[in-house]
């Protein structure tokens, strides 16, 4: 409700509850003993906040609490909807498919532990970092999310997903430094709501959603929702070893909703939400695109992949991804389930709104995993299995709205556990696969005696507690002119345990001393370089806002923001090298932008527009450092400095009631401010150390863009019921992006467009409703991920498809 409130600040507007759980916003009945408002006169021409928020605040639907569905028109602050109508239109079930429409949020995943969210640039440089949180936060409901793969489920009740630019933590949760993601979904109904959903297409794709909520009982105070959904794709790669199909996935889950207003006078409401979702996927294959075999001076690689697949009999299969097929030798399914459990409270007392945000959740991640992506048996077994345990604990206060000064403020608790399982197991051809051009049989067969069937297993367990003290405020210090601040100081504590040891391996038997003294030495070699390690790291943490916005109009709006944000340091529980910092540093992020929000016609056209320079310092970002057995290892380090500059525009307009556009786009020149000393890419391995002072940040395109309309039109009645036709487009493109933090050439994604369409008919009272839908409608071939190592593969994006959706209401 606080949102609600905030929003109205200012204004004679006041919500008000209607039956189904949604708040209706209507101007406020005044008599005699209303308090007078101190804030400015609404009389003044064009000084109201009234008048000034009328225009666009003409009926607001809360379908959240914390995390309301608000109009932020009128807020000076950079942000982005998918409201539900893109979201029916796109057939958008989850965060995945709604960022396809934010031009300003950088998303990849190769699978729901290793995910990256960006948002201008800047969030997280790289995937699996256990126990450190993101500077792009996400928020289901206003619930914090620690893991984005758990945004990654299908939700049920979608009801739009906002994208709030530039660091958020004064307004609470937890700090960021890029921006915040705000999913919101529907509350209970008082009134009886049944809905069922189906989907079916090509690939094996399918969908079933259903959605009952109604009031306990006869209740006015209490209500309930529960919903059922499973989603799943076949796939649209084919593995030729197994003659199965892969990139597919099954997802399903159930959510129930408890809404409780027990008080009569309406100050106090609860709404208890607790679900379960499973997810087993078989994405995140690499798709062979390519051997490197030269460094870019034009010098040879010694040891190639060709020469390493020759030496174990195997025939590489043509580099052809788009051809849509792999021939891993390995299953490769991908298992995980989030089960949460959240209550949040709102008491109204004389015109405070007091908050209570409670929430806990679990998280386990089950990989089977094919990690060389090839038909060798390079490894029998390569992967980490994650176990989170995550409780937050949020108290909120936010004055009365309608004053001169408006403020809020609370207290934030985070704590986090991770449990990771690591276990690498070396298969029966690594030996002769990574032996040196040099190497000869006798020592091959050593170093098979040595690890072949050898496991490394390692115990990792990442802990956080992070306490927090947050407060912003408005002043309203002239009809047209506000001046907002904020605060907030975190302290922040990370300790953590590795473990590491070995198991397994061919004997020794018949061995000569020098041959067991080699096969022993060459399995230690395997071990970090200290196998157990007891880490702690404290932060404290310091961040802010100043923004100043005037109102030219009651319907154009301009300010002014600099604002810091700070994203949590931590420990590095991995086997490193000896020279490596076992601790990564905390950034800090300095954030300049101005901003412009319009509205025209009425209504029917807004216009919003800003331009941003952030800087980031301690830029945390991925290193390749290997370790005494000359094996890879990819962890987290510090640049010195990163900067993203750009600008963000976003235009709406409603010609008419039954026709809606929208056009919205990045552009983000997100580079390396200073790094000077770093890991090179495989092209320049020649060298010890690269400057990437000016180099581009990794998957940032420089230009996104998106486009779209949808109409309707009535064509008529059948047996009394009134018909609805209607048709839409959605048309994205981004520029060429690198996907490796190295900046590797062959990590170069070339830039593309795709486009969606939908068309269908539907009863005008929406009881039910017939679609029919193409995704990627060109079959556009595409890369979403591409490595810059040896040998090279690629990710790819799903080719044309085509199905339809039913939707019925009850």
């Amino acid at each position: 409700m606080q949102a609600v409130n905030a929003a109205l600040a200012g204004t004679n507007l006041s919500p008000r509850t209607q039956a189904d759980g949604s708040l209706a916003i209507g101007r406020e009945a005044t008599t005699a003993k209303t308090a007078p408002n101190p804030g400015p006169e609404p009389a003044a021409p064009q000084s109201s906040a009234a008048v000034r928020k009328a225009e666009n605040v003409e009926h607001i639907e809360a379908r959240g609490m914390r995390s309301t569905r608000i109009h932020l028109q009128n807020k000076p602050v950079a942000s982005t909807t998918v409201d539900k109508q893109q979201i029916e239109l796109n057939q958008i079930t989850n965060l995945q498919e709604a960022v396809r429409l934010q031009p300003s949020v950088q998303f990849q995943s190769a699978n729901l532990r290793n995910t990256t969210i960006n948002i201008r640039g800047l969030g997280a440089a790289s995937t699996g970092t256990d126990g450190l949180e993101n500077g792009a936060a996400v928020y289901i409901d206003g619930i914090y999310q620690a893991r984005p793969g758990t945004a990654l489920f299908d939700i049920p009740e979608l009801e739009s997903v906002t994208v709030l630019k530039g660091p958020q933590g004064t307004l609470g949760g937890i700090d960021t430094t890029s921006g915040a993601i705000q999913i919101e979904t529907r509350l209970p109904s008082f009134r009886r709501r049944a809905e069922l959903e189906a989907q079916a297409g090509n690939y094996g794709e399918y969908m079933i959603k259903a959605d009952y909520s109604q009031a306990l009982g006869h209740s006015e105070k209490a209500a309930f929702s529960v919903d059922y959904f499973q989603s799943a794709l076949g796939g649209y790669v084919k593995n030729i070893y197994t003659n199965n199909t892969i990139y597919g996935y099954l997802d399903r889950g159930v959510r129930g909703q408890l809404l409780l207003r027990p008080d009569d006078d309406g100050n106090l409401q609860i709404r208890i939400v607790g679900g379960y979702n499973h997810n087993s996927n078989s994405m995140g294959v690499g798709l062979y695109n390519g051997t490197v075999t030269r460094y870019g001076n034009g010098n040879p690689i010694s040891s190639t992949y060709i020469q390493a697949a020759q030496r174990v009999g195997y025939k590489i299969p043509a580099a052809n991804p788009y051809g849509l097929g792999t021939d891993i030798n390995s299953q490769q399914m991908i298992r995980s389930e989030d089960a949460n459990l959240s209550m949040h409270a709102d008491y109204n007392l004389h015109g405070y709104t007091l908050s209570s945000i409670s929430a806990g959740s679990i998280w386990n991640f089950y990989p089977s995993l094919d990690s060389d992506s090839t038909g060798i048996d390079i490894y029998a077994a390569n992967q980490a299995q994650n176990y989170q345990r995550q409780f937050t604990q949020e108290f909120r206060i936010t004055s009365p709205s309608h004053r001169r000064f408006e403020y809020s403020g609370g207290l934030f608790y985070l704590w986090q556990e991770v449990k990771d399982h690591s276990r690498k197991t070396y298969g029966s051809q690594y030996a002769a696969y990574s032996a040196s051009a040099s190497a000869t049989p006798e020592s091959i067969a050593l170093t098979d005696r040595a690890l072949n069937g050898l496991s490394v297993l390692s115990n990792e367990k990442p802990t956080t507690n992070a306490y927090s003290a947050y407060a912003n405020a408005t002043w309203h210090a002239l009809p047209r002119l506000d001046i907002t601040g904020g605060f907030r100081y975190t302290y922040e504590t990370k300790n953590g345990s590795f473990l590491q040891y070995l198991n397994g391996g061919g004997n020794v038997t018949g061995l000569n001393a020098s041959q067991k003294a080699t096969v022993l030495q060459q399995r230690a070699a395997q071990l970090a370089t200290d196998p157990y390690q007891a880490l702690k790291h404290d932060n404290g943490l310091v961040s802010g806002q100043m923004t100043v916005s005037y109102h030219v109009t009651p319907t154009q709006l301009v300010y002014g923001t600099y604002s810091r944000g700070e994203k949590s340091g931590g420990v590095l529980l991995i086997g490193l090298a000896s020279n490596v910092p076992a601790t990564v540093k905390s950034e800090y992020l300095d954030n300049y932008e101005i901003g412009y929000k319009s509205t025209f016609l009425k209504g029917k056209i807004t216009f919003n527009a800003d331009a941003f320079w952030m800087v980031d310092h301690n830029y945390q970002t991925s290193i390749v450092q290997y370790n005494n057995a000359g094996l890879a290892l990819t962890y987290l380090a510090n640049a010195k400095s990163a900067i993203t500059r750009g600008f963000e525009a976003d235009l709406r307009y409603n010609p008419t009631s039954n026709l809606s556009m929208f056009a919205s786009a990045t552009y983000d020149d997100a580079y390396y401010n200073s790094f000077a000393s770093a890991p090179c890419a495989i092209e320049n391995s020649y060298n010890k150390s690269c400057n990437f002072t000016g180099s581009r940040l990794a998957l940032v395109p420089k230009w996104v863009g998106v486009l779209g309309f949808d109409y309707q039109h009535a064509v008529g009645h059948v047996g009394g019921v009134n018909l609805m036709a209607y048709g839409g487009a959605t048309y994205t493109m981004q520029s060429s992006f690198f996907a490796a933090t190295n900046d590797s050439i062959y990590s170069r994604i070339n830039g593309y467009a795709l486009l969606n369409l939908t068309f269908g008919l539907r009863s005008e009272d929406r009881k039910w409703d017939v679609s029919g839908w193409i995704h990627n409608a060109t079959d556009k071939k595409y890369f979403t991920l591409l490595a810059g190592s040896s040998p090279l593969t690629a990710q790819v994006g799903m080719p044309l498809a085509f199905g339809g959706t039913v939707r019925l209401r009850l």
